[in-house]
């Protein structure tokens, strides 16, 4: 499975290399706007994967961690999976038991897009919004 690299992605590992990096530094390199920068690392500081500082008046961005708030849902996700699993035929193969679990998620996700959509767009997270879906849905799906 090929993973999905994004701006975002590169944002991290960029800091991630540079340890302490200037966001105007970052809005250089990864050729995109501060202000585009800097709605990325007020989400990723929200989640506790990024921190930010100021040198004077410099937004100073560091790493801080893969960010534990991120992975709740996905716990979550885990321990709906083995229950939903449980009350499947046991005759059914390892294969149909997946896709009915695909199916399932699918159509729960589908049902929950609009609402997450909604809280991005109130938390002013709707440039991204699309980045954060899609991880969304492939973490969900694993």
């Amino acid at each position: 499975m090929t993973d999905i690299t994004t701006s975002v992605d590169s944002l991290i590992k960029l800091v991630k290399e540079r340890e302490h990096l200037p966001l105007a530094d970052a809005a250089k390199e990864l050729k995109v706007s501060e202000d585009t920068i800097h709605v990325w690392v007020d989400f990723l500081v929200e989640e506790k994967i990024l921190g930010l500082d100021y040198k004077l008046t410099t937004p100073i961005i560091f790493y801080v961690g893969k960010g534990k708030a991120l992975d709740q849902p996905f716990n979550a996700a885990v321990q709906l999976k083995k229950e939903f699993l449980t009350t499947l035929d046991k005759n059914l193969s390892p294969e149909d038991k997946e896709k009915k679990w695909r199916s399932y998620v699918i159509n729960l996700l589908m049902k929950s897009k609009s609402h997450f959509y909604k809280e991005a767009h109130i938390r002013n997270l709707h440039k991204i919004a699309d980045y954060a879906w899609q991880v969304f849905v492939v973490k969900f799906l694993k």
